[in-house]
C-alpha cells in the first residue's frame, strides 16, 4: 500500500505488553520509526506498507469504507533502491554549502528540505549551474549584490517547482536557470527600507522536518535595528506540528519528548541547517 500524504504522517509509540489500567500518557509522541528513517524522514513523507497476508488488505478495505474514503486501486508499483538521501550524499551537499554564500545557500536547502528536489538533483544544480549564474550577474552593472541575485533565481525555481504543472521537473530546472530574468530587489545587504521593514528567512520546525521559505519583506524591530547592514543574518524561526498547526495531543499522548527534542535541542544548538555553524 502507498500513500502520497499532503503532510508527513505522525508518529506515535507504545509498550506491547503495557498495564490496561494506565489510560493517560501511554503512548508517546516520536519523530522516527528508527535511525535509518530518521536520515530520510526530513525529505521524504510518502509511506508504503508492506501487507503479507491477503486478510491484511481486506481490512484495509473494509476501514477505508468505514471511514469514508475511496476504495483503495489495484496497480503495480515498481520500487527501487535508489539511496537518494544516503549519509555520503548528504555529507558531500554539506560541505559545498558550507563554501557558498548564506542567502545562495538557504535556497539549496529550501530546494532540498521541501520535498522539490533529492540531494543528487540540488548536489547537481550547486556544481554545474551555480558559477555560470554567478558571472553572469557579476558581470551586471545594475547587479550590485551577485550573491542576492543568484538566490532569487533559485527561490523562483522553488516556486516554480511548487506549482509544477505541463513539464517535468528536469525541464523547469532548464528553463529557469538557462534564461534567468533579471531580479528588481534590491539587494538584501542594502539599507533598511523606509518603514523599518528588511527581507527575512523563515524556519519552520515540525516534529520530522524543517521547511523553508523566503526572504519576506518582514518588520523591523529594536533588537534587529542595532545591527544596521547585517539584517540578513536574522531568521524567523517558528515550532509546528506537522501540518503547521500548534503542537496538541490527545490525554493518552506524552508529547513531552517530542517537545524536548524538536525544540529544545533546536533551541540549545547554534546552527540549524546543513551549513557549517561558522556563519551563525
Amino acid at each position: 500500500m502507498a500513500f502520497g500524504l499532503y503532510a508527513p504522517p505522525l508518529f506515535q509509540r507504545e509498550e506491547y505488553n503495557r498495564d490496561p489500567t494506565v489510560k493517560k500518557k501511554y503512548r508517546e509522541r516520536i519523530s522516527a520509526l528508527n535511525p535509518a528513517h530518521a536520515r530520510v524522514a526530513p525529505y521524504a513523507h510518502q509511506v508504503i506498507f508492506y501487507l503479507h497476508e491477503h486478510e491484511a488488505s481486506l481490512k484495509i478495505r473494509n476501514l477505508c469504507q468505514w471511514a469514508g474514503l475511496a476504495r483503495p486501486a489495484k496497480m503495480d508499483i515498481e520500487i527501487q533502491s535508489r539511496n537518494l538521501f544516503a549519509q555520503s550524499q548528504i555529507d558531500r551537499l554539506a560541505k559545498l554549502l558550507s563554501r557558498t554564500d548564506w542567502k545562495v545557500a538557504f535556497q539549496f536547502e529550501s530546494l532540498l528540505r521541501n520535498n522539490l528536489l533529492d540531494v543528487s538533483d540540488v548536489v547537481y544544480i550547486h556544481t554545474n549551474r551555480l558559477a555560470s549564474l554567478y558571472e553572469r550577474f557579476k558581470d551586471d552593472e545594475e547587479c550590485t549584490d551577485p550573491y542576492h541575485s543568484v538566490a532569487q533565481i533559485l527561490k523562483y525555481l522553488v516556486e516554480q517547482l511548487q506549482g509544477l504543472q505541463g513539464e517535468t521537473v528536469q525541464q523547469c530546472i532548464d528553463r529557469v536557470m538557462l534564461a534567468p530574468k533579471k531580479t528588481s530587489f534590491e539587494p538584501v545587504t542594502a539599507k533598511m527600507a523606509a518603514g523599518g521593514t528588511f527581507l527575512c528567512h523563515h524556519v519552520t520546525f515540525t516534529p520530522t522536518r524543517m521547511v523553508l521559505e523566503g526572504p519576506y519583506i518582514t518588520q523591523s524591530n529594536r533588537v534587529i535595528r542595532q545591527f544596521p547592514g547585517l539584517e540578513h543574518y536574522f531568521v524567523r524561526v517558528d515550532f509546528r506540528d506537522e501540518n503547521r498547526t500548534q503542537f496538541r495531543w490527545s490525554p493518552d499522548v506524552n508529547g513531552r519528548p517530542i517537545l524536548e527534542e524538536r525544540v529544545g535541542n533546536v533551541l540549545k544548538v547554534r546552527h540549524f541547517f546543513l551549513l557549517s555553524d561558522e556563519r551563525f
